[in-house]
């Protein structure tokens, strides 16, 4: 009982803070003021000089999430993040080199 007054609690909560979020929009805001950083930056053109890269840090992030869903009942503790950082950089990097070798193939090596 205790369980579902703080689920609809928190239920109520949020659906409090979408619609204040809504009902507060300012006529002046401006997402351009605040991007402007990013004006000049093509993900393409990065993509193209760093496709390794890009890809080793996209990996790292899917592997250590698989990992730690797999693997944090069964390791636990410090430890047990130690094991899943590591199976996740093992498996990112092992990809990686993979892929490498793949792009380094000429088309009739490919599998």
């Amino acid at each position: 009982m205790k369980k579902n007054k703080v689920i609809i609690l928190f239920s109520l909560l949020f659906i409090f803070i979408l619609f204040s979020s809504i009902a507060y929009a300012p006529d002046n805001f401006d997402l351009g003021n605040i991007l402007g950083n990013l004006q000049g930056f093509d993900i393409g053109k990065a993509y193209e000089q760093y496709p390794l890269l890009i890809d080793a840090v996209l990996y790292f992030i899917i592997f250590v999430g698989i990992a730690q869903a797999v693997l944090s009942k069964k390791f636990e503790g410090r430890g047990g993040k130690a094991v899943v950082v590591g199976v996740g950089v093992t498996l990112a990097i092992a990809i990686i080199f993979w892929e490498a070798n793949v792009l380094n193939q000429s088309p009739e090596n490919r599998i």
